[in-house]
């Protein structure tokens, strides 16, 4: 799975949008976070990573 991501942060958001191919379909992504959200960059790059995952499962 191929994926590239454009990262723009605001005063009260970031945002990430993202193409990304999977299973031969390209597929555009774009999520919003609150900038002084509760969970921490980590938690939610360790979140995004997980589902990369579990989609990649999907796939096989």
């Amino acid at each position: 799975m191929e994926q590239k991501a454009n990262i723009t942060i605001d005063k009260e958001h970031i945002t990430v949008e993202r193409t990304q191919t999977a299973c031969g379909r390209e597929i555009r992504v774009i999520s919003v976070f609150p900038r002084h959200g509760s969970e921490t960059v980590e938690d939610k790059l360790k979140a995004l990573a997980e589902l990369d995952f579990r989609q990649g499962k999907l796939c096989a």
